[in-house]
Parts: structure tokens; C-alpha cells; sequence
């Protein structure tokens, strides 16, 4: 009998330990094992002030938007088509560590950067529109 209540104890553990895998381990991500996107302030580039401790765009709505995870950076446009280069720089080193240029319109207004060769360290993103709008935010990867 005992053997029983032990065999169904096992059981139940497993079954758990199953469904827990399944949603993604311990409750850090989104769901179906997608970590979440951590959102970016984005503010104009050129701002009153300096660091990512000061940086704020007050009320306004800008046009552009930025979230990552520790291996993407997904950057939204809103309103603009055409050219818009990206930059990730170094904070320590202020090195552009990596540099595209992506196409965006208004069916395609949604970027995603792979940024997971990005070593330990805090990262500043420039985002140069064509129309000679510049924006900047800050990011870290733990």
C-alpha cells in the first residue's frame, strides 16, 4: 500500500516538473520559453542631458520605439518611411560595436537586430532616421 502512495507521489512530481518546463521554467518568460522584452526610453538624440540616468522624453510621442532580450534588439518606427540607420555602442569604450541600415515602412515598420555576440555590459543605441531625426536609448545585458 505504501509502495502505491509512493509510486503516485512520483507521479504527481513529474507531471509537475513537466508542466513547469513547458511554461517556461520558472516564470521568467512570456509563456512558450520566449524571454520578455525589456523596453527601451528612447529619447532624442542630442537631449539636454547626458547618461542613461537623465535621459527622458518627457510627454511627447516619438515615432520611434525600442525594446530587446538578451540576443535582440527590436526596434519600431512609426510614421516615416525609408532608411533609418542603427548603431550599438560600447558605453565603456564609446566603440560602435555594431552598425546597419534597415528599410522600414509602413508595412514593414518593425526591426529585429541580433545582438547576442554582445559581451556583459552597457549599451548605448543610436537610431538616425533619413529624414535627420536621431534618438537614443540605453540598454544593459546582464
Amino acid at each position: 500500500m505504501n509502495r502505491k502512495y509512493l509510486i503516485f507521489a512520483m507521479l504527481i512530481c513529474l507531471a509537475f516538473v513537466n508542466v513547469n518546463a513547458q511554461n517556461g521554467g520558472n516564470g521568467n518568460s512570456s509563456g512558450h520559453g520566449t524571454p520578455p522584452k525589456i523596453p527601451i526610453e528612447i529619447i532624442i538624440k542630442g537631449g539636454s542631458t547626458s547618461g542613461p540616468e537623465g535621459l527622458t522624453n518627457g510627454n511627447d510621442q516619438l515615432p520611434v520605439s525600442a525594446t530587446y532580450t538578451s540576443d535582440t534588439l527590436f526596434i519600431d518606427v512609426t510614421d516615416f518611411s525609408g532608411v533609418m540607420l542603427v548603431a550599438v555602442v560600447n558605453t565603456f569604450t564609446n566603440q560602435a560595436v555594431l552598425q546597419t541600415l534597415e528599410h522600414v515602412s509602413a508595412t514593414n515598420n518593425s526591426v529585429e537586430i541580433d545582438i547576442s555576440a554582445l559581451s556583459h555590459g552597457t549599451y548605448r543605441v543610436d537610431i538616425y532616421l533619413a529624414n535627420n531625426e536621431g534618438y537614443e536609448g540605453y540598454f544593459e545585458i546582464e
